[in-house]
């Protein structure tokens, strides 16, 4: 094991050799999400999709870790804090790599709809009944077999000289792509920043990440002829789901309260 050159909720990055790194989970992740991830990235890389070549599987000090091909690039939050003046061109590149992804069918992923039910019945801030009734309402929603990433924003894509790549498959599924999108503009528009930030810049950051968000929508629903309303017919589900995840209590309540309105 080489040097650390990143970190994020799920797992530390170490440099394998020159060419490699290894993603190295934290030993709370259950071997289950990583065994998904591992598979996934092996189909992902199957169907021609822009991702970092996978490689084995390591133990090292009880963890265990996951070999990829080393993306020598910045990921795109850096690009765009670099040089903000290309928030609509990236947004753009943003649309279009994502359509790119739902282009892809597959059924060897988990059902995003039983997933989300999943996600929902673990969560005690509902009671049964508002449970039962977004179990209910995801059974309206219309199906799909696309790949879906259902984490895609601007922190999993690495621009390289070869192109955008897309990482962190973790959560990937198959399903409808407007539910994908619904949860890429979800964290897009109510993510919380650290509360470290300066007031002053945490609303430059949201101002810069509202009008990437508005010109990636724009840019999608060009590609896929959809409308607005294909993507807000998600939100319920995913924003409800989401409360499971690690993301600051306060965003959880942000995400209740619209839930709750939903309902």
């Amino acid at each position: 094991m080489k040097e650390k050159i990143g970190a994020g909720n799920t797992a530390e990055i170490y440099l394998w050799n020159d060419k490699e790194i290894v993603k190295l989970f934290h030993d709370s992740i259950h071997e289950s999400l990583i065994e998904r991830e591992f598979l996934a990235s092996q189909e992902i890389q199957n169907l021609g999709l822009p991702v970092p070549k996978v490689g084995g599987k390591i133990s090292y000090q009880n963890r265990t870790g996951i070999i990829y091909e080393k993306i020598d690039g910045v990921t795109l939050t850096e690009l765009l804090a670099k040089d903000p003046l290309h928030v609509g061109k990236e947004a753009k590149r943003f649309a279009e790599l994502h359509f790119q992804i739902h282009s892809r069918k597959s059924s060897a992923f988990s059902d995003i709809c039983e997933t989300l039910i999943s996600h929902v019945n673990f969560c005690s801030r509902f009671t049964s009944e508002q449970k039962e009734k977004i179990a209910t309402y995801i059974a309206t929603l219309p199906t799909d077999q696309a790949v879906c990433h259902m984490d895609f924003h601007p922190d999993n894509i690495l621009i390289s000289e070869q192109g955008p790549i897309v990482i962190d498959w973790m959560t990937a599924g198959f399903g409808n792509p407007f539910a994908d999108v619904a949860r890429t503009v979800i964290i897009l528009k109510h993510a919380h920043l650290p509360a470290s930030i300066p007031e002053s810049v945490k609303q430059g950051i949201m101002k810069l990440r509202h009008a990437f968000c508005e010109a990636y929508v724009n840019e999608y629903l060009t590609l896929s002829k959809g409308t607005w309303k294909d993507i807000e017919s998600w939100f319920l589900p995913i924003m409800a789901a989401r409360l499971i995840e690690g993301i600051p209590e306060g965003e959880k309540d942000d995400l209740y309260k619209q839930v709750i309105s939903f309902l």
